[in-house]
């Protein structure tokens, strides 16, 4: 309650009397009371929220965020998110124009994927729930509004369907391998028994060239039963650094004179259960690559690294599974691949050189050997700065569980 009071005086100047009056307040504290609750509910709501919530000014200022918020852009505060000019998160330059003025028209937008990249530079895959608050003369001045981080199911879902869209290549592949094979040995056979039966030296070459091409096509089939994991291998221990020593003189005379090669044996390295002759395969391919990605020279660096593997980590590789690994890392410093190029690199068939220049089928035999050994792949590129191929192989310590 609220008390007021006020004295008066008779007319010969002594004191009168007191007046005063009570003012009810009990519904006003009650309802500000409620207020006050309400808002605090609000804003631990706004800061509890699992999706990014967010107030920004059209012309880019964010003026509040939550926490969700700030860590789906990386950064480590509100705080520090409250710098983000929100001008500067659209991958297309048109697209925020865009998303303005469907504000405008239909004053809320729901359920828009939105590509966005983050100040660290990764590009995230969001979900915006967005309305815009207008002013009196119905401008546009706010967009408030929720993000939803989509990135790591797109991330998931483009994973199964890469390892789909393998398995069935993979598949077809064996099936063909399996048929050629047939052909190629009666074509193989006969030549090699013609041979013998010849005389004239130019029907000996010519036989001899049936069987050459022969024994190409029938590498061609091993290279399909590679890409299909459906080798028959001959897993030994194998230590990777003594395998790649033995290699080093062969590779460098691979690269030529143009290119250094560098190679950085890690300490303590784990043994391996692999086929030897594939994986030097695979990393003969690797080296080839590199070779191709610096035609004016450079330097390559092959090096070995004991790793352990969580579930968390696995996550982020397509075939990974938590577990101890040697990994295999060849580092270029050749011309980088493209972004958009770079998610088909492991694709069969799939190739950027020139025609009669390539199979499209090395790097992809290469992961298809690999995988089959139960390890997996990882490239990262960057144009102009190189490309860094890791090879992840399960070591006997515990091996990938």
């Amino acid at each position: 309650m609220i008390f007021h009071k006020a004295t008066f005086n008779q007319p010969d100047g002594s004191l009168g009397g007191l007046v005063g009056a009570i003012l009810d307040i009990t519904e006003r504290k009650e309802a500000m009371a409620r207020l006050q609750e309400s808002e605090e509910r609000y804003r631990q709501f706004f800061e509890d929220d699992l999706t990014g919530d967010f107030i920004a000014r059209v012309d880019g200022r964010l003026l509040a965020c939550n926490p969700s918020f700030a860590r789906i852009f990386g950064f480590g505060s509100v705080e520090e998110a409250l710098g983000l000019d929100m001008r500067n998160i659209h991958t297309d330059p048109g697209g925020r124009e865009f998303l303005l003025e469907r504000l405008r028209q239909e004053r809320k937008i729901d359920r828009v994927a939105l590509e966005a990249q983050a100040p660290d530079g990764r590009v995230l895959h969001l979900i915006l729930n967005a309305v815009g608050i207008f002013d009196d003369r119905g401008e546009l001045i706010e967009v408030r509004g929720y993000l939803l981080d989509d990135t790591e199911r797109r991330g998931l879902a483009d994973q199964l369907l890469h390892s789909q869209k393998m398995e069935a290549v993979g598949r077809l592949a064996a099936g063909l391998a399996h048929d050629f094979n047939n052909f190629l040995t009666a074509i193989i056979g006969y030549s090699d028994a013609l041979k013998g039966m010849l005389v004239d030296p130019q029907q000996v070459r010519c036989a001899e060239q049936i069987n050459l091409a022969g024994e190409r096509a029938a590498a061609l089939t091993d290279q399909l039963l590679a890409l299909s994991r459906r080798q028959r291998l001959q897993p030994v221990e194998l230590d990777v650094n003594a395998l790649v020593a033995s290699l080093k003189d062969m590779l460098q005379q691979l690269l030529g004179a143009e290119i250094e090669l560098i190679v950085s044996p890690g300490s303590a390295i784990a043994p391996i259960m692999a086929d030897a002759g594939r994986l030097e395969q695979v990393i003969l391919n690797l080296v080839v690559n590199a070779r191709d990605a610096m035609p004016a020279g450079g330097q390559l660096t092959i090096s070995t690294a004991n790793l352990l593997l969580d579930g968390a980590q696995a996550q982020a590789f397509l075939d990974a599974k938590p577990g101890q690994y040697v990994v295999l890392e060849l580092v270029d410093e050749g011309q980088g691949i493209t972004e958009d190029v770079l998610p088909h690199i492991f694709e069969p068939f799939f190739t950027t050189k020139q025609k009669g220049k390539g199979t499209g089928l090395g790097l992809a035999t290469a992961y298809g050997i690999v995988a089959q050994t139960g390890g997996f792949m990882s490239v990262e590129s960057q144009v102009g700065a190189g490309t860094t191929f890791r090879v992840f192989l399960p070591s006997i310590v515990s091996g990938a569980c």
